[in-house]
């Protein structure tokens, strides 16, 4: 159980679930996760937090690496949204190819190569890549037996 005190110092109490994790790599590191849910099971209270900090990790990687919040300095609610929508696909096309290709490399490391390949081709040439490989696309997941 956890105190806190508000603005009006009134004690007031929140009961909470806490689960702790052992590092297998660092067996001295340990991660604490709390849920005010006491009915979550601590396997659910992970997978939960799991699914949370992939969230976190796609924007951290769409910020750092795709250029969310970054491309357009635009007011309009259209424009923003569009260059989200281009963010998160681009960083969506690298993860496949990452799982699809089992790159052990991070997404930082995959996005600098795409940064420095798109200096050196023109863009035409760009364009058409991507074009050529959003053709081959579903025959790719096909063969690996992925369906969409």
């Amino acid at each position: 159980i956890w105190k806190f005190q508000d603005l009006r110092s009134h004690l007031f109490l929140i009961r909470t679930k806490i689960v702790y994790l052992r590092s297998y790599s660092v067996p001295n590191k340990i991660l604490v996760l709390s849920s005010t849910d006491l009915k979550l099971s601590p396997e659910k209270i992970v997978r939960m937090y799991a699914c949370r900090w992939m969230i976190e990790t796609g924007f951290f990687n769409q910020k750092e690496f795709f250029g969310l919040g970054k491309e357009t300095r635009s007011v309009d609610f259209d424009n923003q949204n569009a260059f989200m929508c281009l963010s998160a696909l681009r960083a969506t096309i690298l993860e496949f190819h990452r799982r699809l290709h089992r790159d052990v490399r991070t997404m930082g490391e995959i996005a600098r190569n795409c940064q420095e390949t798109m200096r050196i081709i023109p863009l035409a040439e760009a364009v058409k890549e991507l074009f050529v490989r959003l053709i081959e696309f579903p025959d790719k997941l096909d063969a690996k037996r992925l369906h969409c």
